[in-house]
C-alpha cells in the first residue's frame, strides 16, 4: 500500500488528476475501475475521480509493490517530491522567485522539458534546485513545469509556478494574454525606427511531420491556418540589418521565425527560415552559431496585483554580433 498526503501547495486539484502524475502509465479506464473496487480510496472512502483534493486527504493505493511500479515507471523523479532528485545539475539562473513563481533565464541549447534523447532540461534542472533548497512540496504528487515554452536554441525568460497556486496564475496570465511577452530579434533588412509598434498579421500552419511552420496570406490560406500576429518596433539598424523589439501578442511553435522571414526580414542564424549566406557571415565574423532570439522580458501582474517586469541579460554570443554589427543599444539588460 502506498500512502499519499494533500498539502497546501497540492490541493484544489482534481482526484483524476492527481492519479494521473502518481501512476502515468495506468491510464483513465483503469484508474476508475480501481476507484470503483476501492483499490484507490481517499480518507479510507471510495472515491470519486471528479473529486476536488483538500489539505489533509490522504490517497492510498491498494496495490502490490510490484504493481504500482509498474504503473508509476513513466514518471520522471524531476518533481520535488519526496525522492531524490534526478541528477546534480548546476542550479538555475532565477531572475524573480517568491513563495509560489520562479522566473529563470534559460540558456541557448538547453531543452524545457526532456525528450527522447536527453532528461538535461530546464524543468529537470529547476526541479533539483527546489528540491535542494527545500522549496517544494513533499507529498510526491506536484510536479513543477514551465508555463510558457523556448525553442532548444532560443535563450531568455522562462516561468516556472512553485505551487498549484503559483501554476494555475501563470496559466491564466498566458491564456487571457494578460502577460506581455518581448524578444530581441536581429533580422536581415533594413527597417525603419517609429514611434509605435508595427503589427504584422498572417495565417499559420505547422507540418508536424517535418517541424516547419508555413504563413499565408488571408487570400491563400488553407481552412486549417490560425491567424498570428507579431509587433514589432526597430530599435536599431543599418543598411544591411536591424535590432528589433518583438511583442509576441500570439503564441505558436516558430511563429516568430517564420512571420520575420514571411515579411522579408529573416532571423540571424536561423538555419530553417533564414538567409544561409548571411548566417555564414555572421559565423565566421562572431562564431554565431544559432538563431539570434532571445525572451528578454515578461510583463505581468504578481500574485499580489502589484507590476512585475521580469528581465533576462542578453547572451555573450547575442552581445558580441550587436556590438560588432554597431547596433548596440544602451538599456539592454545586461549581467
Amino acid at each position: 500500500m502506498k500512502e499519499f498526503r494533500i498539502t497546501d501547495e497540492t490541493s484544489g486539484q482534481r482526484l483524476n488528476k492527481v492519479l494521473l502524475k502518481l501512476l502515468p502509465e495506468a491510464g483513465s479506464s483503469f484508474l476508475y475501475r480501481m476507484l470503483r473496487k476501492k483499490n484507490i480510496t481517499v480518507n479510507d472512502k471510495k472515491a470519486d475521480g471528479a473529486q476536488i483534493l483538500q489539505n489533509g486527504d490522504t490517497i492510498r493505493i491498494w496495490f502490490s509493490d510490484d504493481t504500482y511500479r509498474k504503473f508509476a515507471a513513466g514518471s520522471r523523479e524531476i518533481s520535488g517530491g519526496s525522492s531524490k532528485p534526478s541528477h546534480h545539475a548546476a542550479d538555475p539562473d532565477v531572475l524573480y522567485e517568491d513563495d509560489d513563481l520562479l522566473f529563470v533565464s534559460k540558456p541557448a541549447g538547453l531543452l524545457i522539458q526532456p525528450d527522447s534523447k536527453t532528461s538535461a532540461c530546464m524543468t529537470a534542472q529547476v526541479s533539483d534546485y527546489l528540491f535542494r533548497q527545500k522549496k517544494s512540496d513533499t507529498s510526491g504528487i506536484f510536479r513543477v513545469g514551465p508555463a510558457n515554452r523556448l525553442d532548444r536554441n532560443t535563450s531568455g525568460v522562462v516561468a516556472f509556478g512553485k505551487t498549484i497556486r503559483g501554476q494555475q496564475y501563470l496559466a491564466e496570465q498566458f491564456r487571457e494574454r494578460s502577460m506581455k511577452k518581448y524578444y530581441l530579434a536581429l533580422v536581415k533588412g533594413n527597417i525603419p525606427g517609429c514611434a509605435g509598434e508595427e503589427v504584422l498579421t498572417g495565417w499559420y500552419r505547422k507540418d508536424r511531420e517535418s517541424n516547419v511552420a508555413h504563413l499565408y496570406t488571408e487570400k491563400n490560406k488553407p481552412a486549417s491556418a490560425l491567424e498570428v500576429q507579431l509587433g514589432i518596433s526597430a530599435l536599431a539598424g543599418s543598411h544591411e540589418a536591424a535590432l528589433l523589439k518583438v511583442h509576441l501578442l500570439t503564441g505558436k511553435s516558430h511563429q516568430i521565425r517564420v512571420q520575420l522571414s514571411g515579411a522579408g526580414h529573416p532571423l540571424a542564424g536561423d538555419p530553417k527560415y533564414g538567409d544561409a549566406a548571411w548566417n555564414n557571415k555572421l559565423a565566421r565574423l562572431y562564431g554565431l552559431k544559432r538563431q539570434f532570439l532571445h525572451a528578454y522580458q515578461l510583463e505581468l501582474a504578481g500574485l499580489d496585483g502589484q507590476p512585475l517586469t521580469i528581465s533576462a541579460p542578453l547572451p555573450e554570443d547575442l552581445k558580441r554580433v550587436l556590438k560588432g554589427e554597431k547596433l548596440w543599444v544602451p538599456g539592454i539588460p545586461e549581467d
